[in-house]
């Protein structure tokens, strides 16, 4: 599993000051900067939906939001930050109800 502030860190970005965001610290996609946007855990198991921004990156060429490689290296981040977050109490899952609305 990846690590905080070995393989990736959360950092704050200028440009969306209400947002964090995650640089890569290590390897293939170094120093490039992404937003996550959405994250849904759905009924497959060990599947995870989710949409994201790149912010930054030193090489376009490699780093872009059809790179397959670079989509699952983004996905295995989200998958260390909520199992951070469960161990250190700051996420929460909760079952989805089905007849829950956004408002």
């Amino acid at each position: 599993m990846l690590k905080e502030n070995e393989d990736y860190e959360l950092i704050t970005h200028d440009e969306l000051p209400d947002a964090w965001a995650i640089r890569v610290l290590k390897g293939e996609f170094v120093e490039s900067v992404i937003i996550i946007a959405a994250v849904a855990i759905n009924e497959v198991k060990g599947h995870l939906s989710f949409n994201f921004e790149i912010i930054e990156t030193p090489d376009p060429d490699v780093v872009h939001k059809d790179n397959e490689k670079f989509q699952n290296y983004v996905s295995q981040i989200i998958e260390a930050v909520i199992e951070t977050g469960m161990t250190e109490g700051y996420v929460k899952l909760e079952e989805r109800s089905e007849t829950s609305t956004l408002q």
